[in-house]
This record gives C-alpha cells, structure tokens and sequence, in this order.
C-alpha cells in the first residue's frame, strides 16, 4: 500500500473526485436546468439523485437483475453479460439502481488503483499519472460514474496485465474469466495474457519450446470460458446458444466490414443539415482516425502485448455497425492513452496541442452528460430559452 504515499497517486485521486464531482454535478443540476417537455429521460427510480444515471443501457441491466433475461426488454436483453447485473442483484436489498451506482463508482476506484500501478511499473510513476489524467478527462469518462459496465470492464481487464506481470496466472484467470462475463470484448484479453505468458516461459517458435509450456496455460483457459459459460446458461434458458448475436441485432449491433463505419458516418455528415449533429459526425470520424494512428504509434513505443489488445481493441469497434459510439469503447482502450502520455514527452508543440485539445474534450463532457441524461439525440435544446 505504499503507493498511497506517492505524490503521483494522491494527485490523480484528487482529479478522479473533481471529475466524479464535475459529472454528479452536471447530471443532477440537467433535471432542474432543463425544460421537462424537452427531456426524454425514463424514470427509472423516483430518486432525484439516482435517475439521471440510470439511461439507456442502465435500464437493460437494472431489468436483468430485477427480471433475468427476458424477451419483455426491447424483443429481448441476451446480448447484455451477466457479471454486472448479477453483482446488482447480490446488492439488491439497498434497492437495485443504488447498487448499481455504487458497484460502478467503487470499481471506477479500483480501476484507477490498478491502471496506476500497471502503467507505473511499466512507465514510471510519471507516466502513469498522464494515463490516468487523460482517461479521465475523456470526454466519455463520465460512463464511470454512470450506472454502466465501463468501470467494472477496465477494473477487471487491467487487473488481467497487472497480474499477468507479476505471473500469478491464477488470478490472471480468475480476472479474465470475469472480464469475459462483463463484456463480449473481454475475449480479447487471452492474446495479451497469452503473449506475456509464452514470455515469462522465455518461449520462442521451435519445437523445443514446446517443452517449456507448464500446467500454468491452463489458467488462461478461464478467458474464453467466461464467455462459453455464459453461451451455456443462455442455451440452458432459451434453447439457443447463439441468441446474444441474434439479440444485438434487434438493437443494430452487428458486424460489417471495418470500413462501412466510415462510409456510413459521411453519408450522415451529407445529409444531416443540424450543424450540432454534423460536428457530432465530425468528432466521432476525428476520434476513430485519432485512435488508429495510435494503434501505430503504440507498436513503436510500448511493448507487443500493449499494442496488441489496443489494436484488436480497435478493430472489434471498426467491425461494428456504426461509429456513433466509437468514444465511448474507445475509452476502455487503456494503452492509447498510455501511448499519449509518451508522445507529448519531448515534443512541445504536441505536448501543448493535446493541452488544447483536452480543454475541448472537458466542455464536450458537460454536453454529453447532458445528452445521456436527457436522452436527447442532438443538443438543439441549447437553442430553446430556459427560462
């Protein structure tokens, strides 16, 4: 616990509660703020507090913990993993939706915990504060705070590096297998694992290698069966295996090829004439483009495993039907952000333009809380006198 004791880690608590502060903050004064006939928020708790981090997918798992997967949510909620809303329910008797924001809030904190330690034993203590500083200041950071598996999923996925490092491959199943029961992209942390593994084991691509395997690949056999285990309950109840997939669909999820995003995000900037949606095009095209440079920039400054689950990271988004929610998923791809706390290092004309650019990104914050809270699909709001 020493690390309490660095100056570093003390100074990245005090940013991770000005930011939860900045976003209760927004989100709570939004219900007050704004007109009722132009909030869409369903109310899902009649706690002022709670209700306004509890939207969109919240709903899904808060009816997943009070109902199990059912076929009344939307056609059916099988696409949405068990861990999340299974932790809501060990936690129902404070009442579900305060268990839930307590459950994401807490693991937020675990997040922050262990990402500082993974990247400053990696880095250095420096490095890890920038890290975490730019994650957090995101301008999709604020799903930590929201009744949401963001925290839980980077808890756990930079739990599976951190002990991977240290060898202890049984907790590196054990995580894994929890990361592959709280997101479908939880799968993709058995590269990483598996490259650190063959590393420790000092392997290399020969027969005689082979001999050096242990019992101890056998843990991170657990990766994949978090999410075979989840295949299994979903066919025990409904009969169909695959019913996640099938379930996706129903709410435009689905896979495409990696540049149909693309295309599909000019056709929107073409057509749309709201000149707040078409900068809502422009950002989230600006944000993938970003990402994907970073993907490059991180094979030439972190280690393989980093730039690995950062690229397969990226790509599973890119295979994805749309990029309207790119920044979102972009935000649990912890090595970018590691990769942009080298890069601004030694060139200050980079160093002083990611300054520039993250004062936008903390007032896009505020704006996309109060789209999330208000479910509005455009800030046209900002158009219509509040008072």
């Amino acid at each position: 616990m020493s690390f309490w004791r660095e100056r570093e880690f003390r100074r990245i608590i005090i940013v991770f509660l000005i930011a939860k502060l900045f976003v209760v903050a927004i989100a709570v004064g939004t219900q007050f703020a704004v007109p009722a006939e132009l909030v869409h928020t369903e109310k899902i708790t009649d706690n002022i507090f709670l209700n306004p981090f509890a939207q969109y997918d919240s709903t899904a798992y808060l009816n997943i913990a009070e109902n199990g997967y059912n076929t009344n949510f939307g056609g059916g909620n099988y696409h949405w993993y068990p861990l999340y809303p299974l932790l809501i329910r060990s936690l129902g008797f404070v009442g579900y939706p305060l268990a839930a924001f307590l459950i994401s809030n807490i693991a937020s904190f675990l997040a922050v915990t262990i990402l500082y330690l993974l990247v400053r034993d990696e880095l250095g203590k420096h490095h890890a504060y920038k890290t975490l500083l730019y994650t957090m200041l995101f301008p999709t950071a604020f799903y930590f705070t929201m009744m949401y598996t963001e925290s839980l999923f980077l808890f756990l996925s930079a739990s599976v590096f951190y002990f991977a490092k240290k060898e202890n491959w049984l907790a590196v199943g054990v995580f894994g297998f929890l990361v592959a029961l709280t997101r479908m992209q939880g799968i993709l942390l058995i590269v990483p694992a598996l490259i650190i593994y063959l590393r420790s084991i000092g392997f290399k691509m020969n027969i005689s290698s082979i001999k050096k395997l242990n019992r101890n690949i056998l843990f991170l056999a657990l990766i994949p069966l978090g999410i075979l285990t989840f295949m299994a309950y979903e066919l025990a109840i409904t009969g169909d295996a695959l019913i996640q997939f099938k379930s996706a669909v129903l709410f435009g999820k689905y896979l495409t090829w990696p540049w149909a995003g693309f295309e599909q995000a000019i056709m929107a900037m073409a057509n749309d004439t709201t000149l707040i949606n078409l900068a809502y095009h422009v950002y989230n095209l600006f944000i993938t483009i970003s990402f994907i440079a970073l993907v490059y920039i991180s094979y030439k400054k972190l280690k393989i495993e980093y730039a690995a689950y950062f690229g397969l990271s990226v790509l599973i988004i890119l295979l994805s039907s749309n990029l309207f929610g790119a920044s979102r998923y972009f935000l649990l791809a912890f090595p970018a952000f590691m990769t942009l706390s080298l890069i601004g290092n030694r060139n200050r004309t980079v160093k002083y333009g990611i300054i520039a650019l993250y004062a936008i990104f903390i007032v896009l914050s505020a704006g996309f809380v109060v789209l999330h809270v208000t479910e509005r699909a455009s800030f046209s709001f900002l158009y219509t006198p509040l008072f």
